[in-house]
């Protein structure tokens, strides 16, 4: 099965560069296979098992979610800014 759709929302993220809180508006095209077999092709990434014949929307968009907020990040005033940036904790 295909699963085809559009995943919009906003997210509470953290600056990378200086630790601001501030909230990401996405809007992107989610496309994935689902499967209830185990998959031969281990480089897809695109293919998610569910071998117990259920689909876990709810997982899926937490599994979306959670790969958003692990990449980097930066709030408007870093994300243009190329001087050297340096905080003391």
């Amino acid at each position: 099965m295909t699963l085809d759709a559009k995943l919009k929302g906003c997210l509470d993220l953290d600056c990378d560069r200086c630790g601001t809180h501030y909230d990401y508006d996405m809007s992107g095209q989610l496309r994935l296979k689902l499967s209830d077999l185990v998959s031969e092709n281990k480089d897809d990434l695109d293919i998610i098992e569910f071998l117990d014949g259920k689909i876990d929307i709810l997982y899926i968009l937490q599994s979306e979610i959670n790969s958003i907020q692990s990449d980097y990040h930066y709030c408007d005033n870093c994300n243009d800014n190329s001087e050297n940036f340096e905080v003391e904790y």
